[in-house]
């Protein structure tokens, strides 16, 4: 809720008690939504130089996981997002085409529509 309300900073003490937890006390796949949205939260707020190690770790920690195709795609785009001198409208709709031919919903965290507002706010005036 604080992430979808924009309270970035709340939502992100909210997931450190989560992440913080023992891998074998929290469901798999909870904390893989978990350190997603820790990325995707710090990517929101603008911590640039966090994000190309946060990135890297979350996609070792998703490495053998052959069902995090959303989740590798949008990690991908992160870490060329971050490394780009300028950004384009054309990376988030290429992005979210990726997303659109899978199952980018995790059960926990919808990112094709997350991608979807990015769009949409690219494109207002």
């Amino acid at each position: 809720v604080c992430f979808m309300l924009r309270h970035y900073s709340q939502a992100l003490d909210h997931l450190q008690v989560i992440l913080q937890e023992k891998e074998t006390a929290v469901a798999q796949d909870v904390q893989v939504a978990a350190r997603m949205m820790q990325l995707i939260t710090h990517f929101e707020l603008g911590d640039w130089r966090l994000l190309d190690s946060l990135a890297k770790s979350v996609r070792r920690y998703l490495k053998a996981d052959k069902e995090a195709e959303a989740q590798k795609a949008v990690i991908s785009f992160i870490l060329s997002y971050i490394n780009k001198p300028f950004h384009d409208q054309a990376g988030w709709e290429k992005l979210l085409a990726k997303l659109t031919g899978q199952q980018a919903v995790s059960g926990l965290f919808d990112y094709k529509t997350w991608v979807e507002d990015k769009c949409n706010k690219k494109r207002e005036p």
